[in-house]
């Protein structure tokens, strides 16, 4: 082959043939990764079925520009509500008549302090006091209400009866005392009679207890010969009344039509509410007659002249 000639006509004349491996193999080391290949390829070693894998892939850091995900939303809502609710629980719990509303409240304020302590604990709230706190308080408010609630239906169900023997085993007259379980006594004075045939009756109220008692929301009911009078016929002159302290008395004035001719008048009271009602028989002054009980001799002849007993 004459000099000048190239034994690799492709490749530049500057440039040495790639030296020939020696007959024994590669030279590198078992193992070691050859370029070009990945880590764990011996040479020579056929690659997987279906190509070489993908590299994989690694997040890149963030760059200029960038803006994070918002977090998540806190969720502090139903642990101040169960506080709120909890808190007028326990407030109105001790009152009789809005306890059953404790109740409901009570029950309330623990289901929404159970779910705010979970939010907590999961980390999508961070009032756990509030939660805590409308917790504890909606079961005291629901403890206290529904013993207030057993009294207020013992009260309803069972109404304080009639003590003494007047007013229940027989029918009281004016002037008797009628004592009731809890030491009210009532007492109606003689009737009055008054123009067009309307009779004036004076309810006497007087605690005899060593406490309040509450007398309000009264009733009456007024019958002639055993039927009762409709109700427009007997209406209340006196205001409506409330806590009777002890050892005080108050009274209480109704108005009756009957007409002149009605001789006997049936009273069924009841002072209240959570009252039974105590029965009566009242004698009444024919029209014209000195007012009074019976056997009431007033002395008119003593009476200013041109005055008159009947009102």
């Amino acid at each position: 082959m004459p000099e000048e000639q190239h034994a690799y006509p492709t490749r530049p004349a500057a440039e040495e043939p790639p030296a020939t491996p020696p007959p024994g193999g590669p030279t590198t080391a078992p193992g070691t990764p050859v370029p070009g290949q990945f880590a764990g390829w011996s040479s020579g070693a056929t690659p997987p079925p279906g190509g070489y894998p993908a590299p994989p892939v690694y997040p890149s850091p963030p760059y200029p520009g960038f803006v994070p995900p918002p977090p998540a939303p806190i969720r502090n809502g139903t642990g101040l509500a169960a506080l709120i609710l909890g808190v007028v629980a326990a407030s109105v719990s001790w009152t009789v008549f809005l306890s059953p509303l404790a109740v409901f409240l009570g029950v309330l304020a623990v289901a929404f302090g159970l779910i705010g302590a979970g939010r907590v604990k999961r980390g999508a709230a961070t009032n756990r006091p509030a939660a805590l706190g409308g917790l504890w308080t909606g079961v005291g408010g629901a403890v206290i209400g529904i013993a207030l609630t057993v009294v207020l239906v013992l009260r309803v169900l069972v109404p304080t009866g009639v003590e003494s023997a007047a007013g229940s085993d027989y029918l009281a007259e004016a002037g008797d005392e009628v004592v009731f379980e809890d030491g009210l006594i009532v007492r109606i004075d003689q009737p009055r009679r008054e123009d067009h045939g309307s009779v004036e009756l004076t309810v006497n109220l007087t605690n005899g207890s060593d406490g309040s008692v509450e007398v309000f929301d009264d009733s009456i009911r007024a019958l002639v010969d055993g039927t009762r009078l409709e109700s427009h016929l007997v209406y209340r002159i006196t205001a409506d009344g409330g806590d009777l302290p002890p050892g005080e008395q108050r009274s209480v004035v109704f108005r009756v039509d009957v007409g002149n001719d009605v001789r006997e008048l049936g009273i069924d009271y009841a002072p209240g509410a959570d009252y039974e009602y105590a029965y009566w028989q009242l004698a009444l002054p024919a029209d014209g007659e000195p007012d009074g009980p019976p056997g009431d001799d007033r002395n008119t002849d003593e009476d200013p002249p041109g005055t008159s007993l009947d009102v």
